[in-house]
């Protein structure tokens, strides 16, 4: 456990907890993947219980799906689009 032992470190845990304040418009942290077989990945994760999205073909030239983890992070998984 952290103890504040000075003011100093009273300033910097005031700062820290002001800091948590998220704009408005935050979506939050993506990791994005890029697996050598986008169907194999996708299949294998929804066999462990993911609820992983459809595959979009972007128009940047990408072919991705998403998934949300237990923790609340997004998962996007991406190839470049064969063609």
């Amino acid at each position: 456990m952290w103890e504040i032992g000075n003011s100093a470190d009273a300033g910097f845990a005031s700062a820290l907890s002001e800091a948590r304040v998220k704009p408005q418009d935050y979506e939050g942290i993506r990791l994005y993947w890029a697996p050598k077989d986008i169907h194999k990945t996708k299949e294998r994760l929804k066999s462990l219980g993911y609820g992983v999205s459809e595959l979009e073909h972007r128009d940047y030239g990408q072919t991705e799906f998403v998934l949300t983890d237990d923790d609340g992070y997004s998962h996007c998984f991406g190839v470049p689009t064969q063609r």
